[in-house]
């Protein structure tokens, strides 16, 4: 299966999109986002789920599959 284009263009021409590194798996990718959203915040927990539009228990089993 392809790819909506417009989903592509969208992505390219997204003011806010950043350049992702390359060659990083999606769980490491999640993780790196999950640290780097937890700093933002001072380690709150319900603060760093609610900016990633994340319910906190969730965001509690990501940390634990991160931990582990």
């Amino acid at each position: 299966d392809k790819i909506d284009e417009s989903l592509i263009e969208q992505s390219l021409t997204n003011p806010y999109a950043t350049e992702l590194p390359k060659g990083l798996t999606l769980r490491e990718l999640e993780k790196r986002y999950i640290i780097e959203t937890l700093s933002e915040v001072d380690h709150d927990r319900i603060k760093a789920a609610a900016k990633l539009g994340i319910a906190p228990q969730l965001l509690d089993e990501k940390i634990d599959n991160i931990s582990s």
